[in-house]
């Protein structure tokens, strides 16, 4: 017998003895955190009863990859669509699908010539391809729900035009849209969860459930779907070239040199593993690990958890540094605790000048203690919450990462500097990330990091909140429960804004650290020069639309009133799919006349800017400079840089984005609502970015006053889903001709109590 048959001999006796072993049983509930690890311990053993269907998936895609020599692909949104390409703890299967050319361009544009190699131009390029073949197998899903509203139709439309097989990992209600939109195909296979989107715990005195499930579920499919892979392609005896995705940059295993070439590697002697072992084998060591986490670290979880909490009372600011887990910013079912940093490695600039005393930064890694970051924190007199997990066999010297250098790896947390203001958290994930042992492979293959960084990550979001819940501050500022009202022809929720005032417009301070903020380019402050001078202005009470008036509401005024529809409507009918969208492409008269019918009015710039910016301060210090505050994020609202990924700081990274692939699916606006972390001060939603809103006013210059001769434009606000930062600033003014129809310009109402 050959030394690989040997090696897969015991590795099939050892996995047997794992599928016989009891089952871990839910940890003891004593904390909110508790109920989340109980979620992913019960997800564990739901997706195990799908091993059948799974496995029979995994068969289908290596069939193919196999017999027709095609390559597996990875898509979706970027969180999805990367964990198959070097999340894959050791192996990586996939290349990702980019089918918009120019957003692939500039990926590889964007990447730099310096080791970790996923950051390399050469791997972008060997990684990722924008067509698929009959040949493919892609794998397709959506971490974050609102990706998956935008683009899954036409991603599947696409690939089903290629031709190739489609494996599609989410929830059943997508599966069913997608059986709806397509009927039932052969080459379109649904893996699919019931997880519902948006929060999955509830918290007494905590008005909306926080902790998002669904991520979790799609890849806890995703994985043990590539478990089975694997065995699907040993029972052919052939598996794909792989990436050895530690080896490359560390010496903790061999630094064994990099395989790319994505081709077959020469067949080894193997024995044949049975459908579900691998996939039973890793779902195993995922319930040991996410049982293992809290249980003897519950004293550090709850010191953890009341720094954070103190830290949002005492409006101190908490950073989440995150690396292979989840993106949590903007997605349904976090409550907003943290400014989000994501893939920093260890390697944290951003937070050197924004980090103070009494902020709490909690670092969610990997293997490696940040010195870097650590050394900032301390510096600035903040406290960190470092979560790592700790290795078994330290290797001889540390890894070398890029341009963060040095990382070294520990096995007790007792050889790190310790203090008052440092909490350690071991992760407990195995200790170079992958848990399946292939035989003649160098290292194991899958991972396991994400679950362990997710648990840890969302755990301390329970417990905060829970913590936060019970604060008797909380319970009085509930008390001054804002004031709301249903106007009564369209039913559209209103938000009483009260009587005040604000300082409306910018000085050149504000705008000069606004564009040092957002990166933009200096020669645009020419367009903030309307917003001058700032003056003080009062505004009485009134009320106004939480939402932009939707399609739904337009289509129930046209059918009363005869009024025309939106050019880019079909008939009288709004897309279907865009129904609790705001409706765009209508000018200002259109705007006007569906007030008159609903019995209200189009807000003034003042009124519009006072609910967007909420009242100064006093001290002479201006009101917020966006809806949710001083800093922008992309992340946060709908906007182009929002759908292009990425930040994009000048008018040549636009013009490539709006003019790729994409194109085809304009306009990209998102339901209202979809943004909560971007609600003004007075509880309004999607006042930056989404869609321009009319006001009643004509743009006059502040200075000017009332000059007849300005009256040629008549003012919009808030900026759209094709905007960068600069029209998303709620001092930001853009007019336009009375008569202009756009798919970027919609409107909400307002009226006088």
């Amino acid at each position: 017998m050959s030394n690989s048959l040997k090696q897969l001999s015991l590795l099939v006796v050892a996995i047997v003895g794992l599928n016989t072993s009891a089952r871990a049983e839910p940890i003891k509930v004593e904390q909110a955190g508790d109920r989340f690890v109980n979620f992913v311990l019960n997800e564990i053993e739901t997706t195990r009863k799908a091993l059948p269907d799974i496995a029979k998936a995994a068969d289908a895609a290596a069939e193919r990859i196999v017999r027709q020599d095609g390559e597996l692909l990875s898509a979706g949104d970027h969180s999805f669509s990367l964990e198959p390409v070097w999340r894959a703890g050791g192996i990586a299967f996939s290349r990702q699908y980019l089918p918009e050319k120019k957003a692939a361009a500039a990926a590889v544009k964007a990447a730099g010539d310096k080791i970790p190699y996923y950051r390399t131009k050469e791997f972008v390029e060997h990684f990722t391809v924008n067509q698929a073949t009959s040949k493919d197998v892609v794998l397709l899903g959506f971490e974050n729900e609102r990706q998956e509203q935008l683009h899954l139709i036409s991603t599947v439309k696409q690939l089903l035009s290629d031709e190739a097989l489609i494996i599609f990992f989410g929830s059943e209600s997508s599966s069913k849209k997608l059986e709806r939109e397509f009927g039932r195909r052969d080459n379109l296979i649904s893996i699919t969860h019931n997880v519902p989107d948006g929060g999955i715990i509830e918290v007494a005195g905590w008005p909306k459930k926080i902790c998002s499930g669904r991520s979790i579920a799609n890849r806890l499919y995703l994985w043990t779907f590539e478990a089975e892979l694997i065995s699907a392609f040993m029972r052919r005896g052939k598996i794909p070239g792989i990436l050895l995705s530690v080896t490359y940059e560390s010496p903790q295993v061999w630094n064994i040199p990099l395989l790319h070439d994505y081709k077959f590697i020469p067949a080894f002697n193997v024995t044949p593993v049975q459908r579900r072992v691998l996939g039973d084998t890793y779902l195993n060591h995922l319930r040991r690990i996410v049982s293992s986490i809290v249980p003897d670290q519950r004293k550090k979880f709850r010191q953890a958890a009341g720094w954070l909490a103190e830290a949002a009372r005492t409006k101190h600011k908490s950073f989440a540094l995150l690396i292979h887990g989840l993106d949590p910013d903007g997605l349904p079912g976090d409550p907003g605790l943290f400014t989000v940093f994501s893939e920093g490695n260890a390697y944290y600039p951003q937070l050197d000048d924004k980090i103070g005393k009494n902020d709490v930064a909690l670092f969610v890694g990997y293997n490696w203690y940040p010195p870097r970051l650590a050394n900032t924190v301390d510096k600035a007199g903040g406290k960190q919450i470092l979560c790592f997990t700790l290795v078994q066999e330290q290797p001889p010297k540390p890894a070398i990462y890029g341009e963060v250098g040095e990382l070294r790896h520990f096995t007790s947390f007792d050889q790190l500097p310790q203090s008052e203001n440092r909490i350690y958290i071991d992760l407990k994930f195995a200790q170079y990330n992958a848990v399946l042992k292939i035989p003649d492979y160098p290292i194991p293959a899958l991972e396991t990091s994400s679950f362990a960084e997710d648990v840890v990550y969302w755990h301390l979001v329970a417990d905060t909140i829970e913590l936060l819940a019970k604060n008797p501050e909380r319970k009085k500022e509930k008390a001054k429960k804002r004031v709301t009202a249903n106007n009564a022809k369209d039913g559209a929720e209103m938000v009483l804004v009260p009587r005040g005032s604000f300082l409306m417009g910018s000085t050149t301070a504000e705008v000069d650290a606004q564009f040092r903020d957002t990166g933009l380019p200096v020669d645009w402050k020419k367009h903030t020069l309307d917003e001058q001078p700032r003056h003080l202005q009062n505004v009485p009470a009134f009320f106004i639309y939480k939402y932009e008036v939707t399609s739904e509401q337009y289509q129930a005024f046209i059918a009363a009133t005869g009024h025309r529809s939106p050019p880019h409507w079909k008939g009288t009918n709004h897309p279907a799919d865009r129904a609790k969208h705001p409706v765009v492409e209508v000018n200002w008269d259109d705007a006007q006349a569906y007030c008159r019918w609903a019995g209200t009015r189009l807000p003034t710039e003042a009124e519009w800017e006072y609910a967007a910016r909420g009242a100064s301060p006093g001290d002479g210090k201006p009101s917020l400079a966006f809806p949710w505050g001083n800093a922008w994020d992309y992340r946060l609202s709908n906007n182009s840089s929002f759908h292009a990924g990425k930040e994009l700081q000048n008018a040549e990274d636009w013009k490539v984005w709006y003019e790729g692939d994409q194109k085809s699916l304009f306009p990209l606006t998102t339901r209202g609502g979809s943004f909560p972390k971007s609600v003004s001060p007075f509880g309004v939603h999607d006042m930056a970015g989404n869609a321009w809103e009319w006001c009643a006013d004509f743009q006059v210059s502040y200075s000017k006053g009332d000059d007849a001769e300005q009256k040629k434009l008549r003012a919009r606000r808030g900026g759209s889903w094709a905007n960068v930062a600069l029209h998303i600033r709620s001092a930001d003014r853009q007019g336009a001709p009375q008569q202009a129809l756009n798919l970027f310009t919609g409107f909400r109402c307002v009226k006088t109590p």
